[in-house]
Order: structure tokens, then C-alpha cells, then sequence
């Protein structure tokens, strides 16, 4: 990867804080001295300085927030999204490491929210599906178009929907043929897999660039509310209140 050209590689668990993370880091960094290396996931400060004492060069922070992601129902593992992004900024902002907040965008807002907490990126996933540009053939059902979706951590993305939307390398084709028959071969009287998420028909949104162009039309007016010019500005003037739960309601059209 990093010979053709990849400019950041992603070292990605569903809870990176381990010592076979934090070891397997450390390898990498000694033995490419060149490598940037993307840590994921985190939701604590604890959690994000283990990964940059281990090399890490960026975090990303997000554990069970993302809309196709049932981890914190089924294993109680999780915490509020921009909780995990305040307390790790705490950590990234003493190593001058940038913090990227994954999950939970559903709205430019959520954007501004994340960025104001901390974070220097979003990483967005379920807003984007039933685009163009995102993977899957569409579907038409009741006269609608529509396209499949599911979180990685379902028996849907493990079993076999996988080579049917992508193309990927002999390598990672092998690599999923081991991983299928691990499952069905298991003889420990498991679920076939242990799901942590869900999927199903997502409305189809047209070209990406639609929901693109609108979110940079959302962050400048904010900022513009805010009297700001960058994200170091809006973050430094941006103020955080409590709210109460009638903000939900409030916060949506109501004709």
C-alpha cells in the first residue's frame, strides 16, 4: 500500500485499546519509518494517549453511534459521541494530533457539533449510502429506488453480499472465503456470527455532490452565526449549554 501511493493507513478495531493494537502499531512504526498511521476506535482519553505513546498519528474516536451500528444494545459498550470526542480531545490537543470524530453525523450541525468538541475530521458513512458513488445496484421496490446497506459487524457483510457488490484483490477475495469457512465449520454451537449492527433497502439520494455542496452551505452559515472564520476560531468562540429533551422537538420542522 504504502509503495503505490497510500498516504495514511488505518490500524482499525472496535476498540483499539488493547495490547494487541498498541503492539501491532509499534511494529508498524518501527519497521516503515515513513508510515502514517490512523488509530481506530477510541472513546476515552486513556484510550487515545495508549495510542499515540504507541505511534499512532492520528485517532478516531467512536464507539456504537453509527446508524447501522447496534454495539452498545448488545454488548452495553458505547458512549455518547461527543463525550468520547471531548475527553479524547483533551489527550490529541497535548500531542498536536489530529482527532477525527466517527459516527453519528446526520446533519451538517452534527459536523459544526463534532468540530467545536474537538474533532479536525468526521468520518460519515450511513448519510452517504443510497448514493451514486456508494457501492450496491439499485433497487426498485413499490416504485421507489432504493440500495442495500449494513454495518460490517452483521452476517450479511460476512457470509456472501460482499463479492457481490465489490471487485476486491485475489488476496482480500481469499480472505473472505477463510473468514466464511471459519463460520460455517465452527464447532463451539455459536451463532453463526455474533452481529453488532443491521442493515436493509436505504432510499436512493442521487450523486453524493447533492449532499456535499449542502453541508458546505451549512458549516458557512454557521460559522457566519458565530462570527467565524476558521475552525480554530469557531471552536475558541462557540459556547456549549445544557439543554433540555424539548430541544428535539424544537429543533425539527413541525408543519
Amino acid at each position: 500500500l504504502l509503495k503505490i501511493g497510500a498516504d495514511l493507513i488505518s490500524v482499525e478495531t472496535g476498540h483499539a485499546h488493547n495490547t494487541f493494537t498498541i503492539a501491532f502499531i509499534r511494529k508498524l512504526k518501527k519497521q516503515f519509518k515513513t508510515i502514517q498511521i490512523s488509530a481506530a476506535l477510541v472513546v476515552d482519553a486513556g484510550g487515545a494517549e495508549a495510542l499515540i505513546k504507541s505511534g499512532a498519528d492520528n485517532i478516531r474516536v467512536g464507539i456504537g453511534g453509527g446508524s447501522h451500528c447496534t454495539t452498545r444494545l448488545v454488548t452495553g459498550v458505547g458512549r455518547p459521541q461527543l463525550s468520547a470526542v471531548a475527553d479524547c480531545f483533551k489527550i490529541t490537543q497535548k500531542y498536536n494530533i489530529p482527532l477525527l470524530s466517527d459516527t453519528g453525523i446526520r446533519y451538517a450541525g452534527d459536523v459544526l457539533k463534532a468540530i467545536i468538541f474537538g474533532a479536525d475530521a468526521v468520518m460519515i458513512g450511513g448519510l452517504f449510502t443510497g448514493t451514486d458513488e456508494c457501492p450496491g445496484k439499485i433497487v426498485v421496490k413499490e416504485g421507489k429506488k432504493y440500495k442495500y446497506s449494513w454495518g460490517m459487524s452483521t452476517n450479511m457483510a460476512s457470509e456472501h453480499k460482499m463479492l457481490d457488490l465489490f471487485t476486491p484483490t485475489a488476496i482480500v477475495k481469499n480472505s473472505i472465503k477463510q473468514m466464511r469457512s471459519f463460520i460455517a465449520n465452527s464447532s463451539r454451537g455459536e451463532p453463526k456470527n455474533f452481529e453488532e449492527g443491521t442493515g436493509g433497502l436505504m432510499p436512493y439520494k442521487g450523486s453524493v455532490t447533492i449532499i456535499l455542496n449542502e453541508f458546505i452551505q451549512a458549516i458557512r452559515r454557521s460559522m457566519w452565526y458565530q462570527g467565524a472564520t476558521t475552525f480554530t476560531d469557531l471552536r475558541n468562540k462557540a459556547r456549549v449549554v445544557l439543554v433540555s429533551s424539548n430541544t428535539m422537538a424544537e429543533n425539527v420542522p413541525r408543519i
